[in-house]
Order: C-alpha cells, then sequence, then structure tokens
C-alpha cells in the first residue's frame, strides 16, 4: 500500500508506528489507540512519547516532525466503517515548533534544627494531564507537609533533627537534573556525595482499580536488589501495621522518579504507585480521585519521612533490630524451600547490605551493628560471594539512566533506546567498578528470584546465554564512552 502523502489511521499505539510511517512517506497519524478500550470507550488517550526511536521518549532535534492525532475507541469505529466505504480527506492544523526550554522543578523543605544538611525526600512529577498522574501526587505531598508542619507548631511534635525536602519535578529529567546538580555530575572534579538519607516516590495516589477488580489498589515498589537497604523493611513494616491487607500489595523495582535508588545516585526510594484505571487518558478527572487512598498514602508518608528525619540512637537501633528480624525470617524461610547455595549467599550478602544501610541514621560512637550481622550470621553460616575475581571489571561513566538519545542511528547499530529496558538497567545498577561481567550476571540471574518483601518472579535466563550477552552489551557501551573496562586479575 503506498501511503506516502497521506495520513493514516490505526489501532495501535502511533508512537510504535511513527517510524515506520515516516519511512514510508506518511504525512501524519490518527490513531484510536487505547489500552484498554472496552473499558473506556469514549476516552481519548494521551501520548506523551513521540521520538522516532520505538524506545525513545521525547520528541528531540533530529526527529521527524510528523503530526499525530488520537481519537476514542468509538470514534476509532465510526472512522473505520467510512473507510471501509472508501478513502476519505481529514484536514489537520498543527500549531507547533522545536525549541530549547527549561524543566521546571519546584522544591521547598522543613528545616531540620540539629543536621539540617542532611535531608529526607519525598518526590514526585507534576506537567501531565491527569488528576490521578499526577496531580494526586502532588497534593498528597503538599499534604504531607501540612500535616508535619502544623503538628510542629502545635507543639505535638518537635522539629526535626533532619530536614525533609519536597520536590515537585519533570519526570525523570527534572529529577536527574536536580541529583546531578547536588552531585556535582557536571563537574567530575567537584563530584560530592548526596546528602539525602532516603527518599519516597508518590505518583498517582489517588488511584482507581479497574472495573470489576477486586484486587488490591495500592503497589508498593521496592528498591532495586543492587541498594538493598533499610527503607524496604521499614516501609513494609509501616504497611503492615496501617494498610489493611486487602489494599495493597509488594511490587519490585520499576522506574518512575525512584530512578534516585540508582546505586550510582545512591539514594533508598519506595514508590506508591496505586493502579490507575485512566492512566494517561482523558477519562483521569477529578471526580476519579480516591480521597480515602490519598488520605492513607499521605499519613503513611507523612510517617516515614518524619521518623527518619528526626532518628537517633534508639530509632537507629529499632530499625537495625527491624532489618535483622526480616532479614532472619527470609533466609529461614529460603532455607526451608531447599533454594541453592549460591542463591543463599546472595541473599544473605543483601541482608547484611541492607542492615550497614541504618549505620547513617545512628551517631558515630553508637555505630556498631556488629551484633545484629552477628545475629544473621547465626541463621546462615554459608560462604559469601568472593568480590575479587579474575575477569572484565565495567566502571561507570553514566550515573543516570542509559537512554543512547546521544548517538546517531549508525553509532547505535541497530539497537533502539534501553531508557525503560529492565535487563539494560539491572546490568548498569549491579555494574560498581568492582564486579566482573560474570559477577553482574549471576548478581542479575538471582535478582530475578523474589526478594523477601516482593511477591513476584521474573523468568530466569540461562547463565551461559545470559554471560555472552553481558558481555557483548557491555562491549558496546565501552565503545560508546557510557563504561570503562579493566582486566582484573584475582587475588
Amino acid at each position: 500500500m503506498n501511503i506516502r502523502g497521506k495520513a493514516i489511521f490505526t489501532w495501535a499505539h502511533p508512537h510504535r508506528v511513527k517510524a515506520l510511517a515516516a519511512k514510508h512517506g506518511a504525512i501524519g497519524i490518527v490513531s484510536a489507540y487505547m489500552h484498554n478500550p472496552e473499558d473506556l470507550p469514549d476516552a481519548v488517550a494521551w501520548v506523551n512519547s513521540w521520538s522516532d526511536d520505538p524506545g525513545g521518549w521525547p520528541m528531540i532535534a533530529g526527529d521527524t516532525p510528523l503530526w499525530g492525532f488520537n481519537l476514542s475507541p468509538n470514534q476509532g469505529r465510526r472512522l473505520a466503517h467510512l473507510l471501509s466505504q472508501g478513502e476519505i480527506h481529514v484536514h489537520a492544523e498543527v500549531n507547533s515548533r522545536l525549541y530549547e526550554g527549561s524543566l521546571p522543578i519546584i522544591t521547598g523543605r522543613i528545616q531540620g534544627d540539629a543536621r539540617p544538611g542532611e535531608e529526607l525526600l519525598v518526590l514526585g512529577h507534576l506537567f501531565e494531564q491527569g488528576a490521578i498522574d499526577n496531580a494526586s501526587g502532588g497534593a498528597t505531598m503538599l499534604e504531607i507537609a501540612r500535616l508535619i508542619q502544623t503538628l510542629i507548631k502545635r507543639g505535638k511534635l518537635r522539629t526535626p533533627r533532619r530536614s525533609i525536602r519536597f520536590l515537585f519535578t519533570s519526570e525523570c529529567y527534572g529529577t536527574y537534573a536536580y541529583m546531578h546538580e547536588l552531585m556535582g555530575v557536571s563537574s567530575p572534579d567537584n563530584y560530592r556525595p548526596l546528602p539525602i538519607l532516603g527518599g519516597l516516590c508518590l505518583d498517582s495516589t489517588g488511584g482507581s482499580a479497574y472495573a470489576g477488580e477486586d484486587a488490591p489498589g495500592i503497589h508498593l515498589h521496592f528498591n532495586p536488589h543492587a541498594l538493598a537497604s533499610y527503607a524496604d523493611a521499614f516501609v513494609l513494616e509501616l504497611a503492615q501495621r496501617h494498610w489493611s491487607p486487602r489494599t495493597w500489595t509488594r511490587r519490585r523495582f520499576s522506574m518512575t522518579d525512584n530512578l534516585i535508588a540508582d546505586p550510582a545516585i545512591g539514594v533508598p526510594c519506595p514508590w506508591i504507585a496505586p493502579v490507575n484505571r485512566y492512566w494517561h487518558t482523558s477519562a483521569d478527572t477529578m471526580d476519579k480521585v480516591v480521597p480515602e487512598q490519598h488520605t492513607q498514602i499521605a499519613v503513611l508518608g507523612a510517617t516515614y519521612l518524619y521518623l527518619l528525619a528526626d532518628a537517633q540512637q534508639k530509632e537507629g537501633a529499632w530499625l537495625a533490630k527491624l532489618v535483622t528480624r526480616h532479614a532472619g525470617e527470609s533466609l529461614e524461610q529460603a532455607q526451608k524451600d531447599h533454594l541453592a547455595e549460591a542463591s543463599l549467599s546472595y541473599l544473605s550478602e543483601r541482608m547484611h547490605t541492607a542492615l550497614d544501610s541504618v549505620g547513617r541514621f545512628i551517631p558515630g560512637e553508637d555505630r556498631n551493628l556488629s551484633a545484629y550481622h552477628e545475629q544473621i550470621r547465626s541463621i546462615y553460616k554459608g560462604p559469601q560471594r568472593p568480590r575479587h575475581t579474575e575477569g572484565i571489571v565495567p566502571s561507570r561513566l553514566c550515573k543516570s539512566t542509559i537512554t543512547f538519545d546521544r548517538l546517531t542511528s549508525e553509532e547505535r547499530e541497530g539497537r533502539s533506546s534501553p531508557r525503560w529496558s529492565g535487563h539494560w538497567r539491572d546490568m548498569m545498577f549491579w555494574c560498581d567498578g568492582v564486579r566482573t561481567i560474570d559477577q553482574i550476571a549471576e548478581c542479575m540471574r538471582q535478582s530475578q528470584r523474589p526478594y523477601p518483601y516482593e511477591t513476584e518472579q521474573r523468568p530466569l535466563h540461562h547463565p551461559s546465554e545470559q554471560v555472552e550477552a553481558l558481555h557483548e552489551m557491555f562491549e558496546f557501551l565501552a565503545r560508546r564512552g557510557y563504561v570503562e573496562c579493566s582486566i582484573q586479575k584475582s587475588s
């Protein structure tokens, strides 16, 4: 079919067909795509990705200026009926331009009194079209600020020792820009560690479940395995104490502004993300927001942030006991399930790493966690995985998610953007300048099993296939300046 000089109609996501349509000379796309068309037949999908790359996100300089319009499923059916009777003509008017601009960020904080330079962070993105996604997340953040500040002014709470920062950002891009500015990433000689001890990401907190579903409405996403920390055990404990089991469920790491949990940034950041039946559609309006859900998330969020912001030796010891208890329960269950030695060793190492992260809340003279580590070792005494073995060791030069936005099509060597790829993301998270590629492959394999707090399992890859693929991927990244590789001899 010749589509040159024509607008095309599709039921597919328009971003997925844009490059193909442009290649064959189409001038525009009319789409009736909807992720749940039977549930929302009269709603219009909001598409915020228009890169030429099917794995990309925003339209950037160099992308094809192809126009696109969305229809509702019912409107699409009417248009499809007209097309079945012959060719039709459409008239499109687009008033748009591509220009250099800025992505705004709004921030404020409740200042701590003893250690104001140390911060706890709650963040969420603005600048989308929906009441649920993500005006509700911004509203929850404002309510947390109001709740804590009001209780302080009334004398019900003391001013926390550390500051609590509220960051309203542009999704992902604004968050990276803020973190990189704090870290001095643009000037490597001035690189500095972040003053942020922990975070909480809020997205679509007023979400609504899908029609006819009785499944839990709140998804609690934990940190990536590569950044095991106190935060998972703590937020899980709060949810178990204060939320009805029927209202929420546990989920693995999935990326939005919780990307600060990338080990290269190093801020543990659980993400509270309720199901949003109306996600990215014109039906995401104020009347769909669930106030009760908004309230329970605000209360949990305020508790999480304030307790950490005010934590001293006593609270630090409580956190250490909590992490140790969860570690013990997890290891005991893993042994009952007869997991292999490699899996037990991996789990034990992650639990010890999570325990070490508690130390940031305990004053230096009291920062002795050896007794808690011994409790974990009393349950599993097996060998720890060796850290220094022979092989190729990649080190990250890019402290953010890889997008390939700066690469030409030739430089990509046929690869689409991996920005949403869990496989690429996981391999970079485990890339710490110490692990060999073989060790990274083993960590990725082990992390595909359910973590102590999670309920999902990803498909396991054959070890030899994964190692071979990772070597090829890291070689590509080294050629393009995302990593550098060195040879390590066993020690």
